[in-house]
């Protein structure tokens, strides 16, 4: 899951200290002095939605992910 452009342009960040990450935290190799905030999908149920589906930014992915439930979402801290 994840793609590559992200982890290219976290190490052009000099200043960088936090990454909030979905799902998982990115593998940025060992990047030093910065913070991951993970959010967790407690029920998985919009992972599944969206790997089901893969993103394609239609009318009913972007309205899942604006109305999903807070309380399904659990933010983690690495």
């Amino acid at each position: 899951m994840g793609g590559t452009f992200i982890p290219g342009v976290v190490s052009l960040g000099e200043h960088l200290r936090t990454i909030y990450c979905f799902h998982q935290a990115l593998d940025l190799l060992g990047r030093q002095g910065v913070t991951y905030e993970v959010i967790k999908d407690r029920s998985n149920n919009y992972v599944n939605a969206i790997q089901r589906y893969s993103w394609e930014n239609s009318p009913e992915q972007r309205e899942l992910m604006l109305s999903y439930p807070d309380e399904e979402l659990e933010l983690q801290s690495f």
